[in-house]
């Protein structure tokens, strides 16, 4: 930001320009001759206006409007500092995100695999002791199934031994 004496050595320079601009040489244009040198008394008594009008120009217009403008650049710089922090923390805090979500799918798949294990082993013991369950059961029934085998030839073969008796006994006409 200027300083007040910068502004103001600024503006007289400003108003020392354009006075300079103010006397030119004599100039003629046509057989008239045109005179381009002003008035003295004008002159003074406009630099006079403008150097009084300066000042307050200056205090209540330009300082305000410059004050306004700098304050507008700083919340702007501001803004955009905040921005850029907001900016660097939002990847931060991805990049951190995304290595907790490769920490947590790790230790997911590892868990998986564990269980998957735990289940295949479970899987073959539970098939395991079916096949002994049926095993069992299927000796079971082939031993009740020889011993009422076993039991049905008996009960045959004694019903055969008694008919072909009956039977012997009818063709012979008497009894064994």
């Amino acid at each position: 930001m200027r300083t007040r004496k910068e502004v103001i050595l600024r503006s007289l320079v400003i108003v020392t320009a354009l006075s300079l601009l103010g006397f030119p040489a004599r100039a003629v244009a046509g057989g008239d001759g045109l005179n381009l040198i002003p008035n003295l008394t004008l002159l003074v008594a406009n630099l006079t206006v403008l150097g009084l009008l300066i000042y307050p120009t200056q205090r209540w217009l330009l300082a305000p409007l410059v004050r306004v403008l700098v304050e507008r650049e700083q919340r702007t710089a501001g803004a955009l500092e905040r921005a850029e922090s907001t900016h660097a923390e939002a990847v931060r805090m991805r990049e951190e995100l995304e290595r907790e979500l490769l920490r947590a799918r790790t230790e997911a798949q590892a868990h998986r695999s564990v269980i998957l294990g735990e289940a295949e082993v479970e899987e073959r013991r539970i098939l395991e002791e079916a096949r002994t369950d049926s095993a069992r059961a299927l000796e079971a029934v082939r031993s009740s199934v020889e011993g009422e085998l076993a039991e049905a030839r008996r009960t045959l073969q004694s019903d055969a031994q008694e008919l072909s008796r009956a039977a012997a006994a009818r063709i012979l006409g008497r009894a064994l």
